[in-house]
């Protein structure tokens, strides 16, 4: 069955400043050609979304150092963290690898009136593996249980859109990213230790995992999506020197 969501989150920025690609007046300071469509408060300064365009614009708009990419396939990760509120726990996972990241610009965009940016890529086939994921189940006024096992999942195609709030002063860590996952049936993999909790509590909230497939994802790639993109951005596009994950 297939599902279509959106699920929004908040993610952190650097500094940036610009200087080269004059939005406001709509000049542009290089030959790259602006194409305006019929929203005439939006405009595409690269055209066909060419990434040497919108290194281009990232360089000259803030201090990032522009980069060619690709990233690492897999992209190994030393910490991740998401957490998954309608099942009261929360998961760490070390040492991950992440494939997939180097997906398409299908999105880029300037706009006049909010004076926002809008990049976005879509990634096919992203995968997550890790051998040591740890479960914690929150308790009222207590440590959480925690378990510990390996864990793996293929995601398939996802849509990144990251919103920049200030199109002339690009900072990283203010944008917004969103994940819009073509299908909510994904093929994934938990080890039996998760399974081994004494407390009935902890068991419940496991079946909620994986009776609510789809909630998980809305909820997890809240947390896992701004990781993905940002480093997309910073090993395709530009480097804005802040790690994610």
């Amino acid at each position: 069955m297939l599902i279509k969501m959106l699920i929004y989150w908040f993610s952190i920025a650097l500094f940036v400043q610009c200087e080269c690609f004059n939005i406001e007046n709509d000049v542009e300071a290089s030959n790259i050609a602006a194409v305006q469509y019929n929203d005439h408060d939006k405009i595409r300064p690269c055209s066909h979304f060419d990434l040497n365009c919108i290194r281009a614009y990232f360089k000259q708009h803030s201090s990032c150092v522009v980069s060619h990419g690709p990233v690492p396939d897999p992209l190994k990760l030393q910490n991740i963290i998401f957490h998954l509120p309608h099942a009261n726990m929360s998961f760490v996972l070390r040492n991950s690898n992440v494939g997939g990241l180097n997906g398409k610009v299908v999105e880029f965009y300037v706009n006049k009136k909010t004076h926002k940016l809008v990049l976005a890529a879509e990634m096919k086939e992203v995968t997550l593996e890790s051998s040591q994921m740890i479960a914690k189940y929150s308790r009222k006024a207590k440590e959480p249980i925690e378990l510990n096992d390996g864990v793996s999942g293929n995601y398939g195609t996802i849509t990144f859109t990251t919103v920049f709030p200030d199109m002339t002063n690009l900072y990283l860590a203010e944008a917004e990213t969103n994940s819009y996952i073509e299908d909510s049936n994904v093929k994934y993999y938990i080890g039996p230790k998760m399974s081994t909790s004494a407390e009935v509590a902890v068991s419940d909230s496991f079946d909620r995992v994986r009776k609510n497939l789809g909630l998980d994802l809305q909820e997890g790639f809240v947390f896992l999506g701004p990781i993905f993109m940002a480093n997309f951005i910073q090993y395709n596009i530009c480097d804005f020197g802040i790690k994610y994950g």
